[in-house]
């Protein structure tokens, strides 16, 4: 699950955390207590980062954000490197997007599948280091589990988070991929939601009302 497809100037790779797997053609990346990180030269939340060969993925069982460098091929661990911690321990679902001089990361707290009873929550924080440290505009760090609210639940809509990969349309405007419950009937599961991001003249994204929106233009692409 929590799969991720990188190109760029690698073969076209799928990175995806697995349970219970057999020995296959594919070739282990990172090996969590019960869970790896795995990489088939097939077709990037794994999350690849590729300008500097950097994997950040999520330890299995309890939400660490990790970051850690690959080779240039993209499919095993560089010999040596060492995991980097990039989050306190309430974060899963991390992407980290890049625009201007910084680095942002995305993730999501709290109970992510309750129905219309869940509390998830993106939030954010970035930093001009793809390793950090992340911050929020306190200054207070990611690592502290300091971060600041991008889209949380409304009258409509409960359990807004795990955001997928973030899109630029045609005008340049920035669009969000996530998952919520219609609270009218969250019987449907987890439903794909899109909203714009904004972004102020500081450089700090923002979803209007930090909610999901109930009309909006669409994207062009």
């Amino acid at each position: 699950w929590s799969s991720d497809v990188c190109s760029s100037d690698l073969p076209k790779t799928l990175f995806t955390a697995v349970t219970g797997y057999e020995p296959a053609a594919s070739g282990e990346i990172v090996d969590g207590q019960q869970a790896a990180v795995r990489a088939s030269p097939a077709m990037g939340q794994g999350g690849l980062i590729s300008e500097s060969q950097n994997l950040f993925h999520r330890q299995h069982g309890s939400y660490d954000i990790h970051a850690i460098q690959l080779t240039d091929d993209g499919l095993e661990v560089m010999p040596g490197a060492e995991k980097v911690q990039i989050a306190a321990t309430t974060y899963e679902g991390s992407y980290i997007y890049k625009r201007g001089e910084y680095y942002y990361f995305f993730g999501s707290i709290n109970n992510c599948c309750d129905g219309a009873s869940s509390t998830y929550t993106t939030v954010y924080a970035r930093s001009k280091n793809l390793l950090g440290p992340y911050v929020n505009k306190t200054g207070g760090s990611l690592l502290a589990g300091r971060h600041e609210v991008l889209i949380h639940n409304n009258d409509n809509w409960a359990g807004t988070g795990h955001n997928g990969e973030i899109l630029t349309d045609k005008n340049g405007d920035t669009w969000l991929l996530y998952h919520a419950y219609n609270k009218k009937n969250d019987s449907l599961g987890r439903l794909v939601l899109l909203d714009q991001i904004q972004w102020t003249v500081s450089g700090w994204p923002y979803v209007v009302a930090s909610s999901p929106s109930a009309q909006a233009a669409a994207p062009v692409f």
